[in-house]
This record gives C-alpha cells, sequence and structure tokens, in this order.
C-alpha cells in the first residue's frame, strides 16, 4: 500500500509539472485588484482551434470557476452569459474577427472592441485562446495536451494589461484510477496556472 501511495505521489507530482506557465507574460501595472474589484470580469467565448462546440463550452466554464474561486467577492460572468450577449447583438464574428486581427498584427480593433463592451458591459474582458492541443494514445488511455494563451483585455484602456501562454496535460494515472482523460481537463490544469498569475485578492 505504501508503495501504491508513493507511486501515486509521484503521479500527482509530475502532473503539477507539466503544468506551467511557458514564454513570457505580460501584467501591465494598472491591471490590479481594486480595479477587478470594482468592475468585474467577463470572460468571452474561447479562441483558437478547437472544433468542438461543446469542448469550447465546458473549457469557458473552467475558465469562469477557476476565477471566481480565486475571487469569491467580485462579480464575474462567464461564456454562456458573454456567448448570448454575442449572439444576441449578432457579435460574433465582430468577436472572431478581433481575435484574428490582434494574432496577426498585435492590433486591437477599436470600432469591433467598442460594441462588444457595450453589448457585455464589462471592462475587463478575459479572453482564452486554444493555440494548440494534441491527443496521443498512450498505454492505458489518452493522454491531452494542451497551450493556452490567456488574455485580458481592458476597454477603458483600449490595450492588453495580461497576457500569459500556459500548458497543461492529462494522462492516465500509475493507477490507472482516472481511466477517461479529457481535453478539458487538461485545459483547466493550464487555466489554473494562469489564474495563480492574476492580482492577489486584497
Amino acid at each position: 500500500m505504501k508503495k501504491l501511495l508513493m507511486i501515486a505521489g509521484s503521479s500527482l507530482l509530475l502532473s503539477l509539472i507539466l503544468s506551467c506557465a511557458v514564454g513570457p507574460r505580460l501584467i501591465d501595472s494598472s491591471f490590479i485588484y481594486p480595479s477587478i474589484r470594482t468592475e468585474g470580469i467577463a470572460v468571452l467565448p474561447i479562441g483558437g482551434d478547437v472544433a468542438d462546440i461543446a469542448t469550447r463550452k465546458d473549457i469557458g466554464l473552467s475558465f469562469e470557476k477557476i476565477l471566481a474561486k480565486k475571487y469569491p467577492n467580485i462579480k464575474i460572468v462567464g461564456v454562456e452569459y458573454t456567448g448570448g450577449k454575442l449572439l444576441e447583438g449578432n457579435l460574433m464574428n465582430d468577436y472572431k474577427e478581433v481575435i484574428a486581427a490582434y494574432q496577426m498584427t498585435e492590433q486591437i480593433k477599436s470600432d469591433e472592441l467598442e460594441r462588444i463592451k457595450t453589448a457585455i458591459g464589462f471592462r475587463y474582458l478575459v479572453i482564452p485562446i486554444v493555440q494548440n492541443y494534441h491527443k496521443e494514445e498512450v498505454k492505458d488511455g489518452n493522454k491531452y495536451t494542451i497551450t493556452l494563451e490567456s488574455q485580458v483585455w481592458d476597454y477603458s484602456a483600449k490595450k492588453i494589461v495580461f497576457r500569459i501562454m500556459t500548458e497543461g496535460e492529462d494522462s492516465p494515472s500509475y493507477l490507472g484510477i482516472f481511466d477517461k482523460q479529457t481535453l478539458t481537463a487538461a485545459a483547466e490544469k493550464a487555466i489554473k496556472v494562469a489564474v495563480k498569475a492574476f492580482p492577489k485578492p486584497e
């Protein structure tokens, strides 16, 4: 039993090691807890190359849940609210264009952003973007890896005030307890690393 517990502990440690920040990150000096507490945060639909709509939604819901755990006293709205507002205002294509334009030029399309902010009503817009993901068949199941870029756009300043790239992995444990691996579980690990870098509650 002791040996099994040691193996399980090693598996958990490996999982934590494989969930990490990669590359440089940006945290603007204006992005501070008092501002977040006053303005609240809106999590927008997942960007990037994830074709499965259900998985997109699950990753977005996970981001909202993990943010809410860090900031229990702050108003946070998630993808069901923001996605609904974008659809209601016929702004989903505008949203996709804003993300695509920024990825190509690192410039924010202010006209589209204005319409998005007006529809959603929040200053801070969290935009999670899946940069890449991979599924690999391994012994006892599948291994999922994902690279997630998490951005916070400050509508008032018309700029990105927070950006971090994180990786997460979900694979079978040595004990075979977790027999169903998912991309969402891998994404949750990447999200937790990203949210940990957000300003600390006071």
